[in-house]
């Protein structure tokens, strides 16, 4: 949006209007505070995932642990439950019988731990994917408010001249020219930096005298304002159709 659309953004320091400044020159930053505000909540958000992510692998370890060492033990009473059965001849029918059950039940249960491993492991995998995923969401939306805020301080993209553009104040029919301070909108144009060292000048051309004009032809720029100022210059472009003139009669054409 323009000017009033959208949210505005205040500025807390601007370059003064016509320095010269160098590519990467900081020329104007914007209130950041609540987003700076907000950049250490998600620091310390962060930091937290880190740290429950670190948690979770520790308790997925210990979980792990436990299982490998309730495996081991129920191959440990399979194993004991088969030598009590070797005695079974010199007990009673009950002890043996008693034995034998000892024994199915050791090995039901050795083989039902077996088949929890897979379940398990892929029960471990998922939990740990979704601390992984928290983690990466949240260093991603870090990054995107480190940029935002980094959106916030503008710095010169070329060498060159600044020259500060004009905004509507409350309260005033007038343009005033922008300052620190001023309140604008999202897309609305706060100063321009000019090279200098390669301007163009738009101009138009009586249609006679431009078929006389070629592209790369060497000229000179004169301005009213500075009489003694003479650049030299050259045709870049010759406007391919020819338009009515404002202050000459109807049948005189002009070229841009």
């Amino acid at each position: 949006g323009r000017g009033s659309q959208g949210p505005q953004l205040t500025l807390v320091s601007l370059i003064a209007s016509g320095v010269m400044v160098k590519k990467g020159d900081v020329v104007a930053e914007f209130d950041r505070e609540d987003m700076l505000s907000r950049l250490d909540d998600f620091k310390s958000r962060v930091q937290q995932n880190d740290s429950n992510l670190a948690s979770v692998k520790s308790q997925l370890e210990a979980l792990e642990k436990d299982h490998a060492l309730s495996i081991k033990e129920a191959a440990a009473d399979v194993d004991r439950a088969r030598l009590d059965l070797k005695t079974s001849p010199v007990r009673s029918a009950i002890d043996q019988e008693r034995y034998r059950l000892a024994l199915e039940e050791a090995e039901a249960v050795y083989k039902q731990s077996q088949r929890e491993v897979p379940l398990m492991q892929t029960s471990l995998q998922s939990q740990w994917k979704v601390a992984e995923l928290a983690r990466d969401e949240g260093f991603a939306e870090l990054k995107r408010i480190e940029a935002n805020v980094d959106r916030m301080v503008l710095k010169a993209p070329i060498d060159g001249l600044v020259v500060m553009m004009t905004t509507m104040r409350r309260g005033s029919a007038d343009q005033a020219q922008i300052k620190a301070g001023d309140q604008v909108g999202a897309g609305q144009p706060v100063m321009q930096i000019v090279d200098l060292s390669s301007m163009i000048v738009n101009a138009l051309v009586n249609q006679t005298d431009a078929e006389q004009m070629r592209v790369g032809a060497k000229s000179r720029v004169k301005f009213d304002a500075y009489p003694d100022l003479e650049l030299p210059a050259e045709v870049y472009g010759i406007g391919a159709m020819p338009r009515a003139s404002q202050f000459r009669a109807e049948y005189l054409s002009e070229v841009p």
